[in-house]
């Protein structure tokens, strides 16, 4: 669940008494037990049953995990779409259909997604110029099946325990790997050794249908994935004399990372208050790197007129995950 939301706070005779509110907004599970196909038109197909599209793009981004009882997940109809996960999930009924299928199209890009139980986790067939990156295919028959397509990109991402970790039968031109810094994808069959230290495994990952010369080294493989993020209050004061005269009140936050995964770069972009509260601190402010399971402290000043004892303040956040996939909350 991903948390933030406004908080209410009460003034008296000039003076902070209590913060006595959080109400919290929730990012809630979108469950799908029918196959969703992906089109170039006006709702991006069935995307915006399960996500927002932005048809200048051709980019479908979802807004919640998607279950499925059985079958294909997500199909692409036509070529030029992009499927941006925004860290969530795809699970498949267990070894039936693909997570994602690609069929006789082409310049499609799969990211920041986790698709889990499938038959396979992706499946191209006759496809050409597709890039698939930052996503985490895990305990699938078979992680990424590529029939006769060619001048795939295929980089930084995470094959966990599948059956079968990839395969390729024909087609040409695909790339397992970028080159460093950026390497290819982690295996967890092939993670080490690393005896140089340099975040990749000295040898080649090498499979059917081809090989990755820069597999990623042990779990130093980003792990794309929207951190949970939540805000609760700290206190509310005038610092000092002058911001009291001229109601200046700095209310502190703390923003925890409720998550397995790390936050990074994260920082209030946007924060308003009702009753004509204004806030004063220039925006964005930054916060930084949250750790799992971690806070980090961050100040807001507010201009509060004269006469008003209670208001309410909504913050909005930005934070990117360990692949550098970038976040907005709420």
């Amino acid at each position: 669940m991903n948390y933030l939301g406004g908080k209410i706070i009460h003034l008296a005779a000039g003076l902070v008494m209590a913060a006595v509110l959080l109400t919290l907004t929730a990012s809630v599970a979108v469950s799908a037990e029918s196959t969703k196909y992906l089109r170039d038109n006006a709702t991006g197909g069935d995307c915006t049953a399960v996500g927002s599209w932005d048809q200048y793009s051709l980019t479908c981004t979802l807004s919640g995990d998607l279950v499925f009882s059985g079958g294909n997940g997500i199909v692409f109809m036509n070529d030029g779409v992009t499927l941006d996960g925004n860290g969530y999930s795809l699970t498949g009924g267990g070894g039936y259909g693909a997570g994602c299928s690609i069929s006789i199209h082409g310049s499609v890009t799969i990211r920041n997604l986790t698709i889990r139980q499938f038959g396979y986790g992706i499946y191209t067939l006759s496809s050409h110029d597709d890039i698939i990156t930052g996503n985490s295919m895990e305990n699938n028959d078979i992680g990424l099946k590529m029939s006769a397509s060619g001048d795939a990109q295929v980089y930084g991402n995470s094959f966990i325990d599948n059956g079968t970790q990839i395969t390729v039968q024909g087609g040409s031109g695909n790339v397992f790997n970028l080159p460093a810094p950026v390497g290819g994808n982690y295996w967890s069959n092939w993670a080490q050794p690393d005896s140089d230290n340099d975040g990749f495994v000295d040898d080649p990952y090498i499979f059917t249908g081809g090989r990755d010369d820069l597999p990623l080294a042990g779990m130093s493989a980003c792990m794309p994935g929207k951190p949970e993020l939540s805000l609760s209050f700290s206190q509310a004061y005038w610092f000092n004399n002058a911001d009291y005269q001229s109601r200046q009140l700095s209310v502190d936050y703390l923003l925890g990372n409720q998550g397995a995964g790390d936050a990074f770069a994260a920082q209030v972009t946007g924060s308003t208050g009702s009753n004509d509260v204004v806030t004063s601190s220039p925006l964005p402010v930054g916060v930084g790197d949250i750790t799992a399971g971690a806070t980090a402290p961050f100040t807001l000043k507010y201009v509060v007129p004269p006469g008003v004892t209670i208001f309410r303040s909504s913050l909005s956040v930005a934070a990117a995950d360990d692949c550098g996939n970038g976040y907005s909350y709420p």
